[in-house]
């Protein structure tokens, strides 16, 4: 990602270099948010402030107890974009960054990259959306997270508008690599400990949109090599790879001026990675006995899932959100009884704007996650959440010459 970045940077005061009229821009964006909740239920402490199906109990009381409060400010954004004019068109560059922590940060309050990408005419480069993703086909929640059974990633690429007329646009573009493995019960056999993803190729996307009147269409898909390799010297032979691949179909109807329906439904192999709220990308499977040269295989997961959304204007201050979504994944033969099958997610609020640049809200959220399979009666889990969102957004633009 550095390297990237960099790159990026270079093209920059490249491009400026080129700078036919002083005529830069800069604007400053974001907002404060505050989020105080209660949690009927329990989940994972490390995604407290969000509702994540994968992330509920495999077990009773894996969680601790059920019943906590929450306070979060991980929702608050600051970002920036310029805008330079040059020569050879606008270049425009994007920064944005939130304050939830996931990976090495997972569960604090730390600062997350969310976007650093240049557009320079049909070009992009940087850490942005994927084609395979719709930003446009998202709901307005309170909760951070979203629908479970949507495409919502965003990776380092570099893009092109192949097609871009009134009605028709046409991304294609090639992404960082990456994928994560579910060993299942083959987890603790050392034959796998050397087991290691090999990234030859980058991921291939696209996305076609056609627009009409009062709203769009638009398909998109995503293609990768997966493969890994071997390097223990032993009497197994557990190379492999794997073509995955994925299509997502979306779109936004303005039902009424004052109603808006969107959706989303997708299906592939090895994309779990993905989705907004999926889990693993390849799985196992026994195709010989324990002397066999290969006594187990590698391959893609398929899985998939949909998402609907109703927004609602009552009048120029309130609006509500009601949406559903689920996921399920076809696990592999070797997934563990407790490991995730299929969730479901659902919510409704009711915001409200004093004025363009301050919301107050409240959202009741619901989501159950179901396991491959029941152990002693438990296989499924339920989360039931209320949530009270505080708001304030600004945006500055400056000038330079």
């Amino acid at each position: 990602m550095i390297r990237l970045l960099v790159v990026a940077l270079l093209s920059i005061v490249a491009v400026n270099a080129m700078a036919q009229t002083p005529d830069n821009e800069v604007e400053m964006y974001g907002h404060f948010m505050t989020d105080i909740g209660y949690d009927l239920d329990q989940s994972n402490p490390n995604w407290f402030d969000v509702v994540r199906a994968t992330q509920l109990p495999s077990y009773p009381n894996q969680y601790g107890t059920d019943g906590n409060i929450f306070f979060s400010v991980r929702q608050s954004r600051l970002g920036f974009r310029s805008y330079q004019t040059t020569k050879r068109g606008p270049i425009k560059g994007r920064f944005e960054m939130d304050f939830f922590g996931v990976g090495a940060n997972v569960g604090e309050t730390a600062f997350h990259l969310r976007l650093a990408y240049l557009e320079w005419g049909s070009l992009v480069a940087g850490f942005t959306w994927s084609p395979f993703v719709d930003p446009d086909a998202t709901p307005a929640t309170l909760e951070f997270w979203g629908p479970i059974g949507i495409a919502l990633y965003r990776n380092i690429q570099v893009g092109y508008t192949a097609v871009k007329t009134e009605n028709n646009t046409l991304q294609v573009a090639i992404e960082r690599p990456g994928v994560s493995a579910d060993e299942g019960v083959y987890t603790s056999r050392i034959a796998l400990t050397q087991v290691k993803p090999e990234f030859n190729y980058p991921d291939f996307s696209y996305a076609f949109r056609h627009t009409f009147s009062n709203g769009y269409f638009r398909l998109s898909g995503i293609y990768r090599k997966i493969s890994w390799r071997d390097l223990q010297d032993d009497q197994y032979d557990l190379n492999g790879s794997a073509n995955a691949w994925g299509l997502n179909l979306s779109s936004v109807l303005a039902l009424t001026p004052k109603n808006r329906l969107m959706g989303q439904v997708f299906y592939g192999k090895g994309i779990q990675s993905c989705i907004n709220d999926g889990t693993y990308d390849i799985g196992v499977r026994t195709i010989g006995d324990s002397l066999s040269k290969r006594p187990i295989e590698g391959y893609a997961l398929p899985g998939g899932g949909f998402f609907a959304a109703l927004e609602h204007q009552w009048n120029s201050k309130l609006s509500t959100t009601l949406a559903y979504s689920t996921l399920f994944i076809d696990n592999a033969q070797s997934t563990l009884p407790t490991s995730f099958q299929q969730g479901t997610y659902a919510l409704t609020n009711l915001r409200y704007k004093p004025s363009s640049s301050l919301m107050v809200g409240v959202e009741f959220q619901w989501a159950q996650r179901r396991n491959e399979a029941a152990v002693d009666g438990f296989q499924t889990a339920e989360e039931r959440r209320i949530q009270l969102s505080f708001k304030y957004s600004f945006n500055h633009k400056l000038k330079t010459d």
